[in-house]
């Protein structure tokens, strides 16, 4: 049985909505809506967002760091992910898992997937927060809500074990299943995986289920 997905730090994907989605209601996404979330944020905000990218390619970590804060201080959610990201891996300042884990926090609270799902692998694994596995799993739904192949592939594991929820195989797999339609590589090892436990029944079943998914 394949472990659990984890987590990859994200540095520069693109924020896709404002808020989270509630639970089987499709998020808008696209361009404009990305350029509208960072529309949110104060202008100064965006213009230190920038410069600590530029410090960050040139591997001047303590720079960037001292770009990003103010920028994730007035809300740029890419700049939080970033924040969160540099206290984590120890990049510019002393690691903080406690402080990388609200930063997350912050930037899922704007609706960022990928926020959601790395404060979720804070909260299943205990990483500077308190090991909580049902909320995990409620932060990788809302991610998966979006469209996050990872955050779809941790809720159908959890949901396929039982971890954090209460154990359903087949909608462990529909998650499993719809995660591989979008490409991701570790999902489609962990379909095949899991079709050999599965009966015939249950993937025919799992894949219905699937249809109705993000």
């Amino acid at each position: 049985m394949p472990p659990e997905a984890r987590a990859r730090p994200s540095s520069r994907h693109a924020a896709r909505v404002a808020t989270a989605a509630p639970r089987r209601r499709r998020a808008p996404r696209g361009s404009a809506l990305a350029a509208a979330l960072v529309l949110l944020a104060p202008l100064g905000a965006a213009a230190d967002f920038e410069k600590g990218l530029e410090a960050a390619k040139r591997r001047e970590y303590e720079a960037a760091f001292a770009e990003f804060l103010p920028a994730a201080r007035s809300g740029h959610a890419q700049a939080q992910l970033h924040v969160a990201n540099m206290y984590r891996r120890g990049y510019g300042v002393a690691r903080d898992y406690a402080a990388a884990a609200r930063w997350y926090r912050a930037a899922a609270e704007l609706g960022e997937p990928s926020g959601m799902y790395n404060y979720a692998v804070h909260l299943r694994e205990g990483l500077g927060v308190e090991r909580d596995p049902g909320a995990a799993t409620a932060w990788f739904e809302k991610a998966a809500d979006l469209g996050h192949p990872p955050s779809m592939l941790n809720v159908g594991l959890r949901y396929y074990k039982g971890n954090g929820v209460e154990r359903d195989p087949v909608k462990g797999y529909a998650w499993v299943h719809r995660a591989a339609g979008k490409g991701s590589v570790p999902a489609i090892r962990a379909r095949r995986s899991l079709e050999e436990d599965l009966s015939a029944d249950d993937i025919e079943r799992g894949r219905a289920l699937a249809r109705e998914l993000p």
